[in-house]
């Protein structure tokens, strides 16, 4: 059954501007050194919703009763838990989609590890959900070369110039708008005050007190140094990068590391 353009639209703004969407955008890091060290954003993990194309197959978590029986069902899938917060929240924004339209939403529970992997199963059934999320920024490409994923109408996301660049690029692909900004997080350095009383004012300076407190199993500083997340914002904070971005597009020659 389809949406007609105009519930559509109304249900896709609702969704991405009041509870459902997230993307994680580039976040600048520090400048280089002498930088404060406390502070080393790292870039964006966004995450964001998308809208599949196919119509939905899981059984609902939780169920949404229009006030119209007339209206459609759209089906959402989220990896948020039951009982969660964030998934409250969800429901409260499909409750009052389904009062103000008549459409009801049915919202799918769907472990995190297994989302993608159901995603392209039910496709290809011919099945899966209308939405999506949130997912991060960086399945988008893939989700639209499979075709997994459609872009949104041109005309779905209302006050585009209150969104910072960074968040609407990471849910476009090919020129296309796949997904909705919901949120922009960046990783920080945490000081053991007990350890560390005074704050490092430089890099160098955080270096020699992780070094002074590096003993047996006690270490000065800590991070998951293999996690490109928490890495970046060490390498562009410096001007590195790891591919030049240049006219639109990533230029795979220039490696700048």
């Amino acid at each position: 059954m389809q949406v007609d353009q105009w519930s559509r639209r109304r249900f896709l703004r609702l969704a991405g501007l009041m509870a459902a969407a997230g993307v994680v955008a580039a976040c600048q890091p520090a400048a280089p050194t002498p930088t404060p060290a406390p502070k080393a954003p790292a870039p964006p993990t966004p995450t964001a919703t998308v809208a599949p194309a196919a119509p939905p197959s899981p059984t609902p978590a939780a169920q949404v009763t229009p006030k119209a029986a007339s209206g459609v069902r759209l089906v959402w899938w989220s990896n948020y838990a039951e009982g969660s917060g964030e998934l409250t929240a969800l429901k409260a924004v499909a409750e009052a989609y389904a009062r103000s339209t008549g459409h009801r939403i049915d919202l799918v529970t769907v472990p995190w590890d297994e989302l993608r992997k159901k995603l392209a199963t039910a496709s290809q059934a011919g099945e899966g959900p209308e939405i999506m999320g949130p997912v991060p920024h960086d399945w988008f490409g893939a989700l639209a070369k499979q075709e997994l994923a459609a872009p949104l109408p041109a005309d779905a996301l209302e006050a585009r110039d209150q969104y910072l660049r960074a968040s609407l690029d990471a849910v476009t692909y090919g020129g296309k708008l796949y997904g909705f900004p919901l949120f922009i997080e960046s990783v920080a350095l945490i000081r053991n005050r007990r350890l560390v009383p005074q704050a490092p004012k430089t890099w160098s300076e955080l270096l020699s007190v992780a070094r002074e407190l590096t003993k047996g199993d006690q270490y000065g500083f800590l991070m998951p140094i293999l996690e490109q997340y928490h890495t970046y914002g060490f390498i562009t904070g410096h001007g590195g990068y790891i591919f030049k971005w240049e006219n639109g597009a990533y230029n795979i020659t220039d490696i700048g590391l």
